[in-house]
C-alpha cells in the first residue's frame, strides 16, 4: 500500500547523497531486468509497483525517478540518468525489440505528463529539454554470455538509433589474454563508432566465480595487465 511513499523516500536519500557529493559524471539510477522471462528469478517477493500500476509501472518509475531529482534540483543528464537494464542482447532479438519500443513509448508518455504540467515544462525548459528525446533514459544490453562480444551488437547503434545505449554486464568467459584484450578493444572501438553508444560497464573486475566470470585488470602482483592498457586505449 505505502510503495509510492517508499519509492519517493528512496529516491529522496539517493538525491541527497548527489547533492552533497557532486560527480564530474551523471550518477546511474537503474531499474534491473524489468523484462526477465521469470519474474521470480531475482527476487521471490512480489513486485509492489507492478501490482498497483500493471503494465504502466516501468513508466511510473521512470516519471517518479526523473520528478523527484528534478525537485531536489539535480539537472537531468547532467547529474543523473535513468538506465533500463535488461538481458535483451543479441541472442534475443525479439525481446531487444520488445524492450526497445516499450521504452520509446514510455519516453513519450513520461515527457508528455511533464510538459502537460506548466511547471515542470519550465524546469525542463530551463534544463534545455525540450522534446522527448532529451529525456534522461538510456537502454542497457547486457553483454553476459560466453558468446558475448562487439561484434554482437555492432547492429544496435543503427537498430536503436532513437535511444542512448549503455553496454553492461561485460563479461569474458575465456581464459586466454590476446582475446580478452580482442574483446576489449572491440567495445571500445564500437563506443567511439557510435554516437548513441555511451558507454560499458565491467560487470566482475575482481573476483572470479564460475556462475560470473572475472574481467581482470591486474595480475596476481597487482600490476596492469592488457586488458587494463586496452581499456585506457
Amino acid at each position: 500500500q505505502n510503495v509510492d511513499q517508499w519509492l519517493e523516500d528512496r529516491l529522496v536519500e539517493i538525491a541527497m547523497v548527489a547533492k552533497e557529493h557532486r560527480l564530474r559524471y551523471p550518477i546511474f539510477l537503474v531499474y534491473n531486468e524489468p523484462l526477465h522471462p521469470d519474474a521470480r528469478w531475482w527476487n521471490e517477493e512480489r513486485e509492489p509497483l507492478r501490482d498497483k500500476y500493471g503494465d504502466r509501472y516501468l513508466e511510473e518509475f521512470i516519471y517518479k525517478t526523473i520528478k523527484v531529482f528534478i525537485d531536489n534540483g539535480l539537472a537531468p543528464n547532467k547529474d543523473f540518468i535513468v538506465v533500463i537494464n535488461d538481458d535483451a542482447s543479441a541472442p534475443r532479438p525479439a525481446k531487444a525489440e520488445q524492450f526497445y519500443q516499450m521504452l520509446l513509448r514510455m519516453r513519450d508518455n513520461v515527457f508528455d505528463r511533464f510538459w502537460n504540467d506548466k511547471l515542470y515544462q519550465e524546469k525542463l525548459r530551463s534544463a534545455g529539454l525540450s522534446v522527448s528525446t532529451d529525456l534522461p533514459l538510456w537502454m542497457g544490453f547486457q553483454m553476459n554470455t560466453p558468446s558475448s562480444s562487439s561484434k554482437q551488437v555492432v547492429h544496435l547503434p543503427g537498430t536503436y538509433l532513437d535511444m542512448k545505449i549503455l553496454l553492461t554486464e561485460i563479461d569474458f568467459w575465456t581464459r586466454d589474454w590476446t582475446e580478452r584484450a580482442t574483446l576489449m578493444k572491440g567495445y571500445i572501438e564500437l563506443m567511439k563508432s557510435a554516437p548513441n553508444m555511451m558507454g560499458a560497464l565491467i560487470f566482475n573486475p575482481f573476483i572470479d566465480e564460475p556462475r560470473n566470470p572475472q574481467v581482470p585488470l591486474f595480475d596476481d602482483a597487482n600490476r596492469p595487465n592488457v586488458v587494463y592498457y586496452q581499456l585506457l586505449r
